[in-house]
Order: structure tokens, then C-alpha cells, then sequence
């Protein structure tokens, strides 16, 4: 199979030698260059032609931001973010903005020697052979045109708790996704326009200590009070919640409403936090008020989930191959023959706005 190439931007001598060495480990990755600062690093990527861009969001020159919307609007490129904890905010904006993922690195140096972080390193580099260019490009595409609109339009918008929903009545959303996650969780919950009377809860693979930057973010740009999840929680009309990073959400009956249960460990779980536990125990709390989707991702998470939510009589949609970056867990639930619709992501936001309007 034809070697990845990849180009490195970090302006820490340290972080760069140590990216190259975990690449350059694997037999599957040829690195084509580095650069120490934003313009050298735009330079290079539009003479080398990199498949994938690893790059550090505060450099000198340009920024990472600045840096993305240049070579994205040139040159659609799979950028990967690599960020401290410090940069939470930034990452979803870089994200937003069209970069492909993200890899969190535990200090402001990187050691070549951490197996773990060089294992998520080559898997978010090697993913790119996965990537649905079309889907890929016309979602930067979206991010371009995103970014010239005003952001956070929604905040000046007035939320609402319905609370004269009953909770036998309660619709509620299960939203799973991995690679591309962030970037299209953000789309749908932007563009929802019906009052916030459902309650939403939303998986997404992504490391601890990212996810309450992923739910801040969300809350500001969202009619619904988004929020990472806790334990004991109450799952109620106008209430969105966020899995933990490393940790498993599931839903469990409650009084008056049902409740978030927070688990550390599942032997049964592959993923964590699990697209297919979230669906499995929100199918037998909520039945057929729940309407679960798996978006974007690598690998099968929600498979197993799915499956369940069709027996209870809940709603099935995977997004289709024309907007799924990597069209991995939308085509592995598709193929459990339980799936009700297959939709592109630009649809989605209409689909859940309508469950507003149909009687439960």
C-alpha cells in the first residue's frame, strides 16, 4: 500500500524530531518535510502536496488559524491538530475551520518514547487512506463559508426547558460519531431552529479534558443548555449532554426523569466512551420517543447499538457516504439491515427539528 505523506509544522525543535521519529516508526508513513512557523509550513504544503499536515496551532508568523484558512482554501488538505491541554478552545475552532482531527499531547514536549500517544499519532495519520475526498471536500467547503458568517449566532436566541413535556412523552437524540465528529455535531446543533424541547445526549470519541471544551463550546452556539455529562443528571426537555472523555455515558430510568449514569469500565466496550452502550441504554429507557444517529467515524461503534434501538421501536439514521468524511460506523450500522434512512449531514438538523412535530 502506497506510504502516507506527511508534512510536520511545530515551531518546537523537540516537538518536531519527536513527531517525525513516532512517523517515521511505522513502515506506512513517509514524512516529506518540516516546517517551524506557519508561513514556511504554507510554503511547503503547496509545493510538497502532503496528504496529511500535522500542525501546531501557536506559532510565529502565522497562526495555525490563519495557516488552515490559507491552505484549506487553496489546497484541501487533511490537517491533523496537535495540542496541549491549554489549547482545548482552539482545537474546535481549528476544527470548525476544517481540520480532519486532533491528537492531544500531554505536555508542551512531546516524548518520542510514549507508546501511546505515537499508537493515536499513526492511527489519526493512517485514517486519511480511509477519507471520502468528495464528502471531505465539500466539507471544507462548508467550513470556509461558515467562517465569513458571524459565529455564535444562536446565543442571542432565548432557551427553553419545556417543561410541560411529561417525561413518558420525552423525544430524545442519541448522537454518536468519531473522526469528523466534532465538526458535524457542531453543524447540527448550529443549525437546529425548533424550540429545545427534546433532551439530546451525544458520544463522540475524543480524549478527557477535551470533551467540557466540546460542551462549552456547543452551549454557546446551540439553543440547548449543552453541558459534559455528571453523574445523577436529570435527562429533561432543552438539555443536551456531552460523554466524558474515557468514560461511558448511559441513560437509567429516574423520578421524575431519567438519569445520566457515568461508568468508568465496560469489559463489554471496545470504544470508550461507547457510541453502542449510549444506544443500548437509551433504547430500553426511551423506547420508540429516541431517534439515534451514527455519524462520521472509523471502526464500528454503534453497530451492536443500533440494532437495539430498531427492536425498541426507536428511529435509526446513519449519515450518508456523500458528507461522512470517513463513512466507517455509518456503513457498519447501515449493513445490520436496521437502519430506517441514510441522510447527508446537511439534512440532519431538518430531520431532528421535525421529531418536534410528530406526535409521540
Amino acid at each position: 500500500m502506497k506510504k502516507v505523506r506527511v508534512l510536520v509544522i511545530d515551531d518546537s525543535t523537540f516537538n518536531r524530531r519527536s513527531i517525525i521519529s513516532m512517523l517515521e516508526s511505522s513502515g506506512e508513513v513517509d514524512v516529506v518535510g518540516s516546517a517551524a512557523d506557519g508561513e514556511e509550513g504554507l510554503k511547503k504544503s503547496i509545493e510538497l502536496k502532503p496528504d496529511v499536515v500535522t500542525l501546531d496551532l501557536e506559532m510565529p508568523k502565522m497562526d495555525g488559524f490563519t495557516f488552515l484558512r490559507l491552505l484549506l482554501s487553496r489546497q484541501p488538505t487533511s490537517v491533523i491538530i496537535i495540542s496541549s491541554n491549554s489549547q482545548k478552545q482552539n482545537v474546535f475552532k481549528g476544527l470548525e475551520l476544517g481540520a480532519l482531527d486532533f491528537l492531544a499531547k500531554p505536555s508542551r514536549h512531546i516524548d518520542p518514547g510514549m507508546s501511546a500517544i505515537r499508537d493515536e499519532l499513526l492511527k489519526k495519520v493512517l485514517v486519511v487512506r480511509q477519507l471520502r475526498r468528495r464528502a471531505f471536500k465539500s466539507g471544507i467547503g462548508v467550513a470556509m463559508g461558515s467562517a465569513k458568517r458571524p459565529p455564535e449566532r444562536a446565543i442571542r436566541r432565548r432557551k427553553s426547558t419545556g417543561k410541560t413535556i411529561s417525561p413518558a412523552k420525552l423525544k430524545v437524540v442519541a448522537l454518536g460519531a468519531s473522526t469528523g465528529g466534532p465538526s458535524a455535531i457542531t453543524r447540527i446543533l448550529r443549525e437546529l431552529k425548533s424550540e429545545p424541547v427534546m433532551a439530546l445526549l451525544i458520544t463522540v470519541h475524543m480524549p478527557a479534558k477535551f470533551t467540557k471544551a466540546f460542551a462549552d463550546r456547543l452551549n454557546k452556539l446551540s439553543r440547548y443548555n449543552v453541558e459534559e455529562a455528571k453523574q445523577g443528571m436529570s435527562i429533561m426537555p432543552g438539555t443536551a449532554f456531552v460523554a466524558p472523555g474515557g468514560k461511558h455515558m448511559v441513560a437509567v430510568p429516574g423520578r421524575p426523569w431519567p438519569k445520566i449514569k457515568i461508568l468508568d469500565e465496560s469489559g463489554e466496550a471496545k470504544y470508550r466512551p461507547s457510541v453502542d452502550l449510549l444506544f443500548s441504554s437509551c433504547s430500553k429507557v426511551f423506547g420508540k420517543n429516541l431517534t439515534a444517529f451514527v455519524l462520521t467515524g472509523m471502526g464500528d461503534d454503534g453497530k451492536k447499538g443500533i440494532k437495539l434501538v430498531k427492536e425498541q421501536g426507536g428511529t435509526t439514521i446513519v449519515e450518508s457516504e456523500d458528507t461522512a468524511i470517513v463513512f466507517g460506523m455509518p456503513h457498519e450500522a447501515f449493513n445490520t439491515g436496521a437502519v430506517d434512512r441514510k441522510i447527508p449531514l446537511d439534512e440532519i438538523p431538518a430531520a431532528i427539528d421535525a421529531l418536534v412535530s410528530i406526535r409521540g
